[in-house]
């Protein structure tokens, strides 16, 4: 995706001291673009990328002790990869993309929304719940209270929303979710970098270009943009 790549971008002058890979978690096909496309770039780009299956089924004991760590944690199958990585035990530190989402205009990305009309109500689906939702409409109403929309751009409130109430929430339970295994950056989780790359007009950081992260990629590692980012399958 869009994040990875330009993280990726990013990385080309310490390629060589890094460890890339892909894990597939025992469900990805072959020909799953987050499969088939990092692979067309390791042959052509040499990026020595180390592609996993952790196939593994969890133990008991290691779901007891996600489920005491880590409030409200998941099991899904790419908790495969936190237990390979724990009984790895290779002391490496994981970087990803998690927060780029919030520069994306991650609720409004096709530039539908009329903002200029937008309610607390429309706003409660953005967030996955389609019925009426009287406690998250309170609170959604509390929280807007707080901002003084005559001072920001119109579309600054939804990407707050994404930034404090969305990646605030499952953004920060993932890395918890890893805590037992090991470390992780999310290079994004900088407030300098998110308000230069916010700066940005809206246009250029949506679809169907996404302009800001393109020119960024041709700036740093122009190559990696002869494969396609987030297509279908093969």
């Amino acid at each position: 995706g869009w994040d990875s790549r330009t993280l990726l971008a990013a990385s080309k002058n310490f390629r060589n001291k890094i460890q890339y890979f892909n894990d597939r978690f025992g469900v990805l096909e072959m020909d799953f673009r987050d499969v088939w496309v990092p692979k067309e770039m390791d042959e052509k780009l040499s990026l020595n990328i180390d592609f996993r299956n952790t196939t593994a089924n969890l133990p008991a004991w290691f779901i007891a002790l996600m489920e005491r760590n880590v409030t409200a944690g998941y099991i899904f199958p790419k908790t495969r990869m936190i237990y390979d990585r724990l009984i790895r035990n290779d002391n490496t530190i994981n970087l990803n993309g998690v927060g780029g989402e919030i520069v994306r205009n991650f609720f409004d990305t096709h530039l539908k929304l009329d903002l200029s009309k937008i309610t607390i109500e429309d706003i409660v689906p953005l967030l996955g719940f389609q019925e009426k939702h009287p406690y998250l409409e309170q609170q959604l109403t509390e929280w807007a209270n707080q901002l003084d929309l005559r001072q920001i751009r119109p579309h600054l409130m939804l990407e707050l929303l994404v930034w404090e109430q969305t990646i605030g929430n499952w953004g920060g339970i993932w890395p918890a979710e890893q805590d037992i295994a090991g470390e992780e950056i999310h290079p994004y989780n900088c407030r300098l970098l998110i308000n230069v790359m916010m700066a940005c007009p809206i246009e250029q950081r949506t679809l169907p270009r996404f302009d800001l992260f393109r020119e960024i990629i041709r700036k740093l590692w122009p190559e990696l943009l002869a494969f396609p980012i987030n297509p279908g399958k093969k």
